[in-house]
């Protein structure tokens, strides 16, 4: 028996507060001893049974369960999922949902375990920027949580408000990896943002000559026109591009290129 016995009301209070402890980089329970008010020891979220039998156990703050996301303790946030502590739809102040988090720190073994206890459709979760969570896999180069997304069902052409997709993104990067598993699984490789623009354009803008190809070889058209009246060519050769200005018009033609990705050969489709 404690020689500071402490009534059930202190108890609940003060049984649980998280802090960052330093020395293991994770967040964990700050245990107090209520005759003191110090902290008695560190220890990782707990998952104790409640004080009394039909007692609720206080429960972590969306901020407090965010911070796990981070963690490198998977077998510890494997076991706070299995015991439900998590809302898996609850956001912070981005509206970012925890497999978002997950994702962005790159932390792969938690994302993949989110991505196991979510529904098809919550798989489609948006930030407060329109953000999809295959978006944000694409964005950090997360090929195989990009496939583990795809797998679980989510919808890969989703767009953000200004109509972009998750293989815009890959291509604005100049990602052909990324762009070759989306495409590979079906994105529309013509559909057009807000301003009537392909990913093809976009690539053809700036130059990527290998994901110019790569496109193509997947059915972009070339004679797409944008809403300034552009097509792919004009805007590869107004910023001076003119091997991608080539590439495009020999559409329907074999291209043999230079690529170590072996990724920008073959067919061109016309």
């Amino acid at each position: 028996m404690s020689q500071n016995p402490v009534t059930h009301e202190s108890f609940v209070v003060l049984k649980r507060h998280f802090v960052f402890n330093p020395l293991s980089s994770l967040w964990g329970l700050m245990e107090f001893n209520a005759a003191s008010s110090y902290p008695s020891s560190f220890a990782r979220l707990s998952l104790t049974a409640p004080v009394h039998p039909g007692d609720v156990a206080p429960q972590p703050s969306v901020n407090q369960v965010f911070n796990t996301t981070g963690s490198s303790d998977t077998q510890h946030v494997a076991d706070l999922l299995t015991a439900g502590y998590f809302d898996l739809t609850a956001t912070n102040t981005q509206g970012q949902t925890l497999l978002h988090r997950a994702i962005a720190l790159g932390n792969h073994q938690v994302a993949l375990m989110l991505i196991g206890k979510l529904q098809p459709h919550q798989l489609d979760a948006t930030d407060l920027e329109g953000r999809t969570l295959l978006m944000t896999a694409t964005e950090e180069n997360a090929l195989a949580i990009m496939e583990a997304l795809i797998q679980a069902g989510a919808n890969i052409d989703t767009t953000m408000p200004d109509n972009t997709t998750a293989l815009m993104h890959a291509v604005a990067r100049n990602d052909r990896k990324a762009a070759l598993l989306l495409l590979s699984h079906g994105a529309d490789v013509n559909h057009v943002d807000i301003n009537g623009r392909s990913a093809l354009m976009n690539a053809s803008e700036a130059g990527h000559w290998s994901t110019v190809t790569l496109l193509l070889n997947f059915a972009a058209k070339p004679d797409l026109v944008d809403m300034a009246g552009n097509t792919a060519a004009q805007l590869a050769e107004r910023n001076h591009h003119f091997g991608v200005t080539h590439i495009l018009h020999s559409a329907g033609q074999f291209l043999s290129v230079d690529d170590d990705n072996g990724l920008a050969m073959g067919y061109l489709a016309a």
